[in-house]
């Protein structure tokens, strides 16, 4: 039986391939202790972001749509729905993927959770404190979602979470540049379209890893 000789990252006479081929499995072994496949959370929040943005659209910046006529306030009562059923879908996911998970996969888990949601509790009262206007406000949601993105695709060396905050970095800034009657169409394309492809395309990555690894 072949055995396998596991080294430490600061032997000295690790060679720079070998470092790299270390801190890949690290990274594989992480992920998989987590227990997380990443494209449900990208379906979760990309449909939720799709149809609040765009319902968004339809009332606020398209005057000749019956939606024109709907009382704004209607518009925080999608949000609210959107955003409530994407939490307690993702909470769903997380508690499903969570089984049996314990020690340091266990406590990532519930940091990154509270990171998440004081990063939003943080930027709800911001937002109240300086009175931004609705399409002010996204920006600055959107905006805290890349940079939540970014950090993990740092700490994680995830390219792909990484790539995800910088791209939601440029869409933000955009459609903030374009104004209020742009602001939401291009984040329900852009912004909302992105996690959608990401979702899709981690799904059928995932796919095929499981079609080789029955081979």
């Amino acid at each position: 039986m072949a055995r396998t000789e596991h080294r430490d990252a600061d032997d000295p006479a690790l060679t720079p391939a070998e470092s790299l081929a270390l801190i890949e499995a690290t990274q594989h072994d992480t992920r998989r202790a987590l227990g997380f496949s990443d494209w449900p959370f990208y379906l979760i929040w990309g449909l939720a972001w799709a149809v609040a943005f765009t319902v968004t659209h339809l009332v606020t910046a398209v005057d000749s749509l019956p939606l024109a006529r709907i009382p704004e306030a209607v518009v925080g009562f999608v949000w609210l729905v959107c955003v409530g059923g994407a939490v307690v879908a993702t909470g769903v996911v997380i508690a499903r993927f969570s089984r049996g998970v314990a020690g340091t996969s266990a406590r990532i888990g519930k940091r990154l959770a509270v990171c998440w949601s004081a990063a939003f509790m943080a930027a709800g009262q911001l937002g109240a404190l300086l009175g931004l206007e609705g399409y002010q406000f996204g920006a600055l949601f959107v905006f805290v979602v890349a940079l939540l993105y970014l950090g993990q695709g740092a700490a994680f060396l995830d390219d792909l979470q990484l790539g995800v905050g910088v791209w939601l970095l440029v869409v933000d800034t955009v459609a903030l540049a374009l104004g209020p009657n742009w602001f939401n169409l291009v984040l329900a394309v852009f912004g909302a379209g992105a996690f959608l492809v990401v979702a899709a395309f981690g799904r059928r990555s995932e796919q095929r890893a499981g079609q080789r690894a029955g081979q």
